[in-house]
């Protein structure tokens, strides 16, 4: 299911959503730009519960202090629940990068792990997880 501008308007009233506050997770930002854009966010803004990451809010909606929590893709294991993905058009890219620490003592180690995550099978290991090909 992805939750978009034609998802039922039952969102405009759920309890409490978990949402990761938008600085320090900026990969959780796009929750509140995609609620925006549908109109519910003004509805549900004064029973939102922040957390300080990610893992803070899905740990809120897995204990029940929150009803929902926005989250990426990656971080939801079968088993743990329903899930909606939250259409992308309704938030700005949200852009990650990868690098190898200068100081790390374990550059060969690093690029083996790039060119894997570049390869095909990375890649398609990436999009299982809800992220979208590498742009190059």
């Amino acid at each position: 299911m992805r939750l978009s501008r034609t998802t039922e308007r039952r969102w405009a009233t759920p309890g409490t959503p978990g949402v990761a506050r938008p600085r320090p997770a900026r990969v959780v930002a796009g929750a509140v730009e995609a609620l925006r854009a549908l109109g519910l966010w003004e509805a549900i803004e004064p029973r939102v519960v922040y957390s300080q990451t990610v893992s803070q809010a899905k740990q809120y909606a897995a204990t029940g202090n929150a009803e929902v929590a926005f989250i990426p893709l990656a971080l939801v294991k079968p088993g743990e629940g329903r899930y909606i993905e939250v259409s992308n058009d309704l938030h700005q890219p949200i852009e990650q990068a990868m690098a190898i620490v200068k100081e790390s003592n374990k550059q060969e180690a690093g690029r083996r792990f790039l060119d894997f995550l570049n390869g095909s099978e990375g890649q398609q290991l990436l999009a299982k997880h809800g992220y979208e090909p590498l742009q190059r």
